[in-house]
């Protein structure tokens, strides 16, 4: 029998906003031109990630059947991992008690969905001579928290002034760094960092290119307890 999976937390958000009709964002054509991408966002941070608007519960259950639950099937089922399929996910900000701040993402299988925008922040064709911004939001799901963790990607591009802003940054040989070309962060609710090479964080066997979920709760571990060390060390300086 197929296994259903409640979505709750940040994987029922990344399906939201990537399955929903974004009118939220959009802005009606009265002959005021929104110019300005960054301030656009920094006024709409919170609805542009979040998108609880205008989503049916039909498509949403189809997409969970065809998309999400294949995907999560799959990675619940799965005890050993390449490790070179794996990304590091760092979450930004405040966060609640309960959350931790880092979990182990699948990179490849994700669920994406692109938006068109005119320059009035109207939505409009793929093909349309009008487009002026897209909107990409992109989940990844997370193999270590499968029920409340998800990397949600977002790239917002502003091809008139050729600046793409996103919620992450990249950390590539200790450096935290922009791997999107013409990359700024930009105004979202959510913040993430993303390690690509997160290997050499650990001591882990070079021999062997597969890791469990085990192995991966015990880097998180490391990484949690050296982040309250830190957080601890620096409320005692202050």
């Amino acid at each position: 029998m197929k296994k259903k999976y409640k979505l709750i937390r940040g994987a029922i958000l990344g399906v939201v906003i990537a399955s929903s009709t974004p009118t939220i964002v959009q802005a009606q054509n009265n002959g005021v031109n929104i110019s300005n991408a960054s301030s656009f966002l920094r006024e709409n941070a919170k609805e542009l990630f979040d998108g609880l608007v205008d989503w049916s519960a039909n498509v949403d259950e189809k997409i969970n059947d065809h998309v999400v639950d294949p995907i999560k099937e799959k990675i619940s089922s799965t005890s050993l991992f390449e490790k070179d399929s794996l990304w590091l996910i760092e979450k930004k900000g405040a966060l609640t008690e309960e959350e931790t701040h880092y979990f182990f993402v699948y990179k490849d299988a994700s669920y994406d969905k692109t938006y068109y925008y005119d320059i009035y922040h109207n939505e409009v064709a793929k093909d349309s001579p009008e487009v002026a911004f897209t909107f990409t939001k992109e989940m990844y799901f997370s193999v270590t928290n499968l029920a409340a963790d998800s990397f949600l990607k977002l790239i917002y591009e502003d091809r008139r002034g050729g600046v793409n802003y996103v919620n992450f940054t990249d950390m590539i040989d200790n450096e935290e760094t922009l791997s999107v070309s013409n990359g700024k962060v930009g105004d979202f609710e959510k913040q993430y960092v993303r390690y690509q090479d997160w290997q050499q964080m650990f001591n882990l066997d070079t021999q062997n290119e597969k890791i469990s979920i085990d192995e991966l709760n015990e880097c998180l571990a490391i990484l949690e307890e050296n982040y309250q060390k830190e957080h601890s060390d620096l409320v005692r300086r202050r």
